[in-house]
């Protein structure tokens, strides 16, 4: 019997990975639990929350096609759920003795906050989640029966540095672009540093920014469309507050903003399924690894990705430049740079940086490699602009 202990499960990775191992062992099922530690949200429990993840997308990801809720049904009693918020120092105590009397072949810490902005308030959600979350979770779990330890980070606790970056980059000077970045580093250190004070076994990915998906289906899927979503939707919306409604962008918006960038570099985006599929298979794996970067092996040039999103969105009269503007020069500008230019100038703008995989995983999906290109790029924003931006689930 294999057991998985897993928090983040109902996350876009983490939703994607308990599919992935659900795939990887369909034909033995009965060898295979998954605890899920999360929380209850909007009144819905966090078994009913998975009950309709399985339902509406992840039938689609472990079969490609609908199953009956027979097979849904057998699915769902390889699970065992536990209530708990990773804010919360205190455990329930009956929980944890049950816990202590289990063996768990692996444990994956994969719950964070994501939250690229730059406010004292965002500062303090991403210090309670991820940083003290991560202090909770390894004093609750002290005395259980663990194996193997996994921590999902970022790519980006590199911080705001350039060049080749390798899977196991560290720097002792770090210098951040906002909390986020600041409060991964900090996690992924109190948990490697658990690990190794407690002898314990440990594998920590490092994925770049996650995206829908571009093997499973259904295509473009996300639970959630922020990070590069976000840029994109501050210019739907703008179509929006002007009237030019959601549905029909044959007519342009005319906004001459000055859009800060650097031409010589891009975003490294991965799929939320390829990561699943890459992080599943190193966590079978035997190398003496312990750090990997789970990234596209290219970047997509900033020009390339940013003209795609405002043509998408019949945007015009936009220009770039390579430095932020000393003053606006009309309203666009000015809430340009106020809503969401603060949090991506610093991405858009850098110079090159370029993460390395010391790992070659041998995965393949069809004829399909571990490059998302352009066109994958073009897929994801048709999805999210078909999909107003919304989440399509509510759980």
């Amino acid at each position: 019997m294999i057991r998985y202990l897993i928090t983040g499960a109902t996350g876009i990775l983490g939703t994607n990975f308990i599919c992935e191992i659900i795939k990887q062992n369909i034909n033995s099922l009965e060898n295979v639990e998954i605890h899920i530690i999360g929380r209850n949200k909007n009144s819905i429990s966090l078994e009913k929350r998975l009950k309709l993840s399985l339902e509406k997308n992840g039938q689609y990801y472990i079969f490609g096609k609908e199953v009956s809720d027979s097979i849904l049904s057998k699915i769902l009693k390889r699970f065992h759920f536990i209530n708990h918020e990773l804010s919360n120092e205190k455990f329930n105590k009956d929980v944890l003795k049950k816990l202590s009397k289990i063996n768990f072949h692996h444990f994956f810490h994969i719950a964070a906050l994501t939250d690229l902005r730059n406010n004292e308030k965002s500062a303090k959600n991403l210090n309670l989640i991820n940083v003290i979350g991560t202090q909770n979770i390894l004093k609750s779990l002290k005395d259980v029966d663990i194996n193997q330890f996994h921590f999902v980070s970022s790519a980006y606790v590199c911080g705001n540095n350039f060049g080749d970056i390798l899977d196991d980059y560290i720097t002792d000077k770090p210098s951040f672009r906002n909390h986020y970045e600041k409060s991964k580093l900090k996690s992924e250190t109190i948990f490697t540093n658990y690990c190794k004070t407690n002898n314990k076994s440990f594998k920590v990915y490092r994925p770049s920014i996650i995206s829908g998906r571009t093997i499973e289906k259904p295509l473009g899927f996300t639970n959630k469309f922020d990070v590069f979503y976000s840029w994109a939707n501050f210019w739907f919306k703008l179509r929006l507050t002007s009237g030019l409604g959601d549905n029909d962008f044959t007519k342009p918006l005319s906004v001459p903003v000055r859009i800060c960038l650097n031409s010589n570099s891009g975003l490294n985006i991965i799929s939320c399924d390829l990561a699943a599929k890459m992080i599943y298979q190193i966590s079978e794996s035997d190398t003496a690894q312990s750090y990997f970067n789970i990234v596209n092996d290219e970047n997509l040039n900033h020009i390339d990705h940013v003209t795609y999103m405002l043509k998408k969105l019949n945007i015009i009269d936009y220009s770039f430049t390579e430095s932020i503007p000393q003053s606006f020069k009309n309203n666009y500008e000015a809430l340009y740079y106020k809503i969401i230019g603060d949090v991506f100038t610093p991405y858009m703008s850098q110079d090159v940086i370029s993460f390395k995989k010391l790992y070659e995983s041998n995965l393949k999906s069809g004829s399909k490699n571990q490059t998302l290109d352009l066109n994958d790029f073009k897929m994801l924003i048709d999805f999210a602009v078909k999909s107003k931006f919304i989440s399509v689930q509510e759980y």
